[in-house]
């Protein structure tokens, strides 16, 4: 979760049960933004394995940009600390709402908005975090859609 107190920051809760995790007796923060920014947007998900995750954001870093992706490989996702990094992507404008459409070890095929001409547009697009740095790229054809598809298990 994201605190109005410090909407900098995400919270990791966890307890025996859900109402125990609800209530956030425990909890520590998962990742950290810059200071004085605001993580409007976020994401968890596994990559590699259960325990190895990315986390991807929309930060918003002043009110005269419009956010910008950011991401965080924690070691394991039991102990998620660290400092969300901006993500590189491919494009004019950020990238903002990304959402995995499918995934595999690795590779996440995604969707995302782009904002062009006053409007938000859905783009799809792909992240292969074996790459350094990890970085957003479109989906720029139907054979690029087709080999991402194949990526991940898809007819």
């Amino acid at each position: 979760m994201v605190p109005e107190a410090d909407p900098s920051q995400a919270l990791c809760r966890w307890g025996e049960d859900w109402p125990a995790a609800a209530l956030g007796k425990q909890e520590s923060v998962a990742v950290q933004a810059p200071k004085g920014s605001r993580i409007n947007d976020l994401i968890i998900a596994a990559y590699l394995s259960d325990s190895n995750c990315a986390v991807v954001a929309d930060v918003l870093c002043n009110e005269t940009t419009p956010t910008q992706p950011y991401y965080n490989l924690p070691q394991d996702v039991a102990i998620a600390d660290g400092t969300l990094q901006p993500l590189a992507y491919i494009g004019d404008t950020p990238p903002h709402h990304i959402r995995i459409f499918n995934r595999s070890p690795s590779y996440w095929m995604l969707t995302y908005l782009r904002r062009c001409k006053d409007q938000d547009h859905l783009f799809w697009g792909y992240i292969d975090w074996q790459e350094s740095p990890p970085t957003l790229r479109p989906l720029i054809d139907a054979a690029a859609f087709d080999q991402a598809k194949s990526i991940v298990g898809l007819m």
